[in-house]
């Protein structure tokens, strides 16, 4: 016993040292490629500068001052820029390849790898790609031109020095950013608790003449001045609140016309957007620290953002105050000191070392020196077309493994799809569900475009029974397929033949959604939908089922057999409480899971290759989602994950072919807001509208009910988080509320105006749904409403602020839950809760829509049609039969006045292009009536204003795409 813990406590430790090393490996891999960019864009930077340096002292006087400055911003583009297209009229086609890319893709330890180098070409064609090495990325032979033995001696010392330095280059280099950053974080920090510790300038007459100069430069935003005995010269500062920081000695002794010359230059730093990019820049150098050129560059750029202001503002004050302008700067410089340098200010004495340029161009400035050049504008374009671009690389070039593979193509194959297709095995059929009106499945022969179906169902029949997922077998000659009934909310295994013959249920009575096959084609591979959700297999000859593991809470990703039938590799989430995943195998002989890739980023399984040999997944690892292969041997990874695809996105996996292609599917979904003018006599919509915002990640609008505002949410791409906007609707200025919850819905006004009404999730799994209340002033969050165990959706306020409306439902994952859903009022204060409406499932509540005054409530289910139901007795009226259920997509608002009932209807089930038409009834009864049709315009929501003059629009638009990669895969590697 006590030597098998000794053995298990070794093995167990050689398994930790190793993913620490793999870890370890990964981490310095992108740092060499990341250190590997950055000293490629300080190359170029430095060849930019001097371009730029050069044009300004030949043309710098035909310029002006403004596009003198604004040249820079060619050089700030291309430093950003983490990869440019090429072009044959780059700047950078002068100068050679620069070899560290390529340097940087050996690990660390294999310095001592010799390059293969061919005494010379052959024809003008490149050698070919050599093996990949062990534990290392494909390496990339170098084909050189024979050269004389002195110079390839001088060049191999110093590639030699190169290698031996590069593991500590990073190192310093960060060491320096760190260093440097820190100081300049400290020095704003510092000015900060300074600023905030001083109260804003009280002085009347001081703050009509900085009113007066607002108003001259055309500034609108809200800029607070804050006099300070610490401040020793004026600026700017901020970055989302700017303050104008004003020495306490210049109030006392400046004149009137100096301190108005102060605040109009302070303002056109404010108007030219100088402090944002003063933070660029600030970043910038803290990246690019050890290039004296590029400080330089940006003491010239401040220099002449200094100049751009004071033409800026002469353009303003004319020409003939120019002299008086001058003397204002040459008596502030005396008797003031230089500002900070500090990236969040922006000062009118910034340098006096370049005071002579500036009274230079003062005394010389002409009314038309701000004014749109013809000529500066070809200049900076000329510019930005040989700076921007890279080098075009020829076939002599050194080039990446992924850009010397001939051929290689990315092409869409099916523009819509079901988004429940599979691939056969040998790339030649796809099988979805391609026509939603009838839900069948159909299988698509890629060689010749001909379709067919394989189930059976009639025009119309999807809205009661359908297919969802499917696998085909490794033969290509059976698919098995999940089919769904939605009446009686059940599901069945069926297995068919290709061509449609054979159709027979295989297991029925759970939510069996088939993922892959064995090897041998004898089981197919499934995932069965519970808590928690298994993988299982399922003989596909009896349907008998055989478990094989839990695969948590959170819907199973991708299920994939080796092709040696092995193992199964499939991807979970790294915690509850997070959305991103890790790579598993399946030992299927030892029954035993492996932990395969375990990293902080996200990581989603792709597929085997087709050899076996390496597994092909998708990571955010370098903050874009890339395609990398990492190869296994055994169940063990070996060396570390090769990127072959990068920017491929976060896409859906479908499978490899065995050719090396892979297929997968780009889903995308965009809801847009636009509000529109209403006519109340004719009730429709004009023409055009307008975007409140361009994101595509927009939701619930709520007018105000004083109409002054709009409230909305929107999904911030960069941290998937929803943010509260409140959009005045006489300036369009907008502020944020952070609700600081990953999941919002249905927000809605309050009837006084002061607080939102939201659901929400404090975990993105929406276990626990809530309804909160938020402070639309302090951004204060308080919660109404907890379950535990059901869903809850849709709420609002009615009119007495008293009570609350929304729709509970047992929730999917709820085996104990009634099957009932309901429309419930609460009383807040007692916590008691009326049913209004139920309906018992599989039935559901669509839509439902309260009335103004908040007595009547209209309500369509996908069984009984639209119905109108009285508040306080839950008496019930039928509007519409039970024909328009499947015609409505929402009911969308009453009129205000009560009136009318507003209705979104499709009049087909899946029209293209899409097709909504707004109808409307009367709430007495009667026949409802058409009043517009919108073609490609997918409206999903109205909101009609208090006013009934304007709407606010929701659009929801869907991309269900399949394409293949060919030729991506290095050579002789995963094929």
């Amino acid at each position: 016993m006590r030597t098998f813990r000794t053995k298990r406590s070794m093995i167990y430790k050689k398994s930790s040292n190793r993913k620490e090393r793999d870890k370890m490996e990964g981490v310095m891999t992108n740092a060499q490629m990341f250190f590997g960019w950055l000293l490629q864009t300080t190359l170029i930077a430095s060849l930019v500068i001097c371009l730029i340096l050069l044009i300004q002292k030949m043309l710098g006087g035909k310029l002006g001052p403004r596009w003198c400055h604004a040249l820079w911003l060619v050089l700030l583009i291309r430093m950003i820029l983490p990869w440019a297209p090429s072009s044959r009229v780059s700047l950078f086609n002068l100068i050679p390849s620069w070899d560290w890319q390529a340097q940087s893709q050996q690990l660390p330890g294999i310095a001592d790898h010799k390059e293969v180098s061919p005494p010379a070409e052959t024809a003008g064609i490149p050698e070919a790609m050599p093996d990949q090495e062990p534990q290392s990325e494909a390496t990339i032979r170098k084909v050189v031109a024979p050269k004389s033995q002195a110079l390839a001696n001088v060049e191999g010392k110093f590639k030699s020095r190169l290698i031996s330095l590069r593991p500590v280059l990073p190192v310093l280099w960060l060491a320096g950013a760190i260093v440097i950053g820190a100081y300049l974080l400290v020095s704003d920090f510092a000015l900060w608790r300074i600023v905030k510790r001083d109260r804003p300038l009280v002085d009347q007459p001081m703050l009509e003449l900085f009113e007066e100069c607002k108003a001259q430069m055309g500034v609108q935003s809200l800029v607070v001045v804050v006099p300070s005995s610490q401040i020793k010269s004026p600026a700017l500062f901020g970055f989302i609140r700017p303050r104008l920081l004003l020495p306490r000695e210049m109030l006392d002794t400046a004149t009137r016309e100096e301190m108005r010359y102060v605040f109009l230059h302070e303002l056109a730093h404010l108007r030219r957007h100088d402090i944002y990019i003063g933070w660029l820049t600030s970043l910038l150098q803290v990246l690019h620290w050890f290039n004296p050129l590029i400080w330089f560059a940006f003491y010239r750029m401040r220099a002449d953002r200094e100049l751009a202001c004071d033409a800026l503002v002469l353009t303003r004050t004319g020409q003939e105050k120019s002299h008086e302008y001058g003397g204002a700067i040459v008596g502030l410089v005396r008797r003031f000191s230089r500002s900070r340098r500090l990236p969040a200010m922006a000062g009118i004495i910034e340098n006096k070392s370049q005071l002579k340029r500036r009274i230079a161009m003062i005394t010389q400035f002409k009314n038309n020196s701000y004014r749109w050049s013809p000529l500066a504008i070809t200049v900076i374009i000329v510019v930005g077309c040989v700076s921007v671009p890279g080098p075009k690389h020829d076939s002599r070039s050194r080039v990446s493994t992924l850009e010397r593979r001939s051929g290689m193509a990315l092409r869409r194959l099916e523009e819509e799809w079901g988004g429940f297709g599979n691939i056969s095995p040998d790339g030649r059929y796809l099988c979805d569900v391609d026509d939603w009106d009838n839900g069948n499945l159909t299988i698509c022969d890629l060689a010749t475009g001909k379709r067919w179906p394989v189930t059976e169902n009639g025009p119309g029949e999807a809205i009661s029974h359908y297919a969802l997922d499917a696998a085909m077998s490794p033969d290509s000659g059976k698919v098995a397929y999940l089919w769904y009934e939605e009446k009686t909310g059940t599901s069945s295994l069926w297995l068919v033949g290709r061509d449609g013959s054979d159709r027979r249920r295989l297991c029925e009575g759970k939510y069996i959604m088939p993922k892959d096959w064995s090897a041998d084609g004898s089981k197919i591979l499934a995932a069965v939908y519970g808590q928690p959700h298994q993988m299982v297999w399922i003989s596909a000859s009896d349907g008998s089922i055989q478990h094989v593991r839990d695969v948590g809470k959170k819907y199973p990703g991708k299920f994939d057999v080796s092709p040696d039938g092995r193992f199964i590799a499939y991807d979970l989430p790294q915690a509850d409480d997070t959305p991103k995943r890790d790579v598993f195998l399946y030992d299927i002989a030892m029954d035993r899971d492996i932990h395969l890739i375990e990293t902080p980023a996200d990581d989603v399984l792709l597929g085997w290759t087709p050899d076996g040999k390496s597994i092909f997944f998708s990571s955010d690892r370098t903050d874009s989602w890339d395609g990398w292969l990492l190869d296994v041997r055994d169940g063990k990874p070996t060396g570390i994950p090769q990127r072959v695809k990068p920017g491929m996105g976060k896409v859906e996996p479908v499978g490899f072919r065995s050719n090396g292609y892979y297929y997968f599917a780009v889903y995308d979904i965009r809801r847009s807001i636009y509000t529109a003018s209403f006519d109340p006599n004719t009730c429709s919509i004009s023409f055009p509208l307008n975007p409140v915002r361009q994101t595509g990640s927009q939701n619930d609008p709520d007018w105000s009910p004083d109409g002054k505002y709009l409230a909305y949410y929107d999904i911030e791409k960069e941290n998937d988080t929803p943010v509260i906007r409140i959009r005045s609707v006489a300036t369009g200025q907008e502020r944020e509320i952070e609700p600081k919850l990953p999941l919002v819905a249905d927000l809605r006004w309050a009837p006084d105006g002061g607080s939102l009404l939201v659901t929400g999730s404090a975990d993105r799994n929406r276990s626990h749904l809530m309804i909160y209340q938020i402070d639309v002033q302090t951004g204060e969050r308080t919660e109404l409403v907890h379950s535990e165990n059901m869903g809850l959706w849709g709420a609002q306020w009615l009119p007495d602020g008293k009570r609350l409306l929304y729709r509970r439902y047992p929730g999917d994952d709820n085996t104990t839950a009634p099957r009932t859903a309901s429309l419930v009022i609460r009383d807040i204060d007692t916590g008691h809760e009326k049913d209004l409406v139920q309906v018992e499932r599989p039935d559901l509540i669509q839509s439902w829509a309260l009335s103004p005054d908040g007595r009547r409530l209209v309500v369509e289910s996908t069984s009984g049609g639209v119905t109108l139901v009285s508040v306080d007795s839950g008496q019930t009226r039928e509007l519409l039969g039970r024909d328009w259920a499947e015609k409505i997509r929402i009911v969308a608002s009453w009129s205000p006045d009560g009136g009318y009932i507003f209705l979104l209807v499709c009049p087909e089930m899946s029209p293209k292009p899409p097709i909504t038409e707004l109808w409307r009834i009367a709430a007495a009864g009667g026949q409802p009536e058409k009043l517009q049709t919108f073609r490609q315009l997918p409206l999903v929501r109205i909101r009609i204003h208090p006013s009934g003059k304007h709407v606010a629009l929701v659009t929801h638009e869907g991309l269900y795409e399949m394409w293949v990669m060919e030729n991506f895969l290095p050579e002789d590697l995963g094929k």
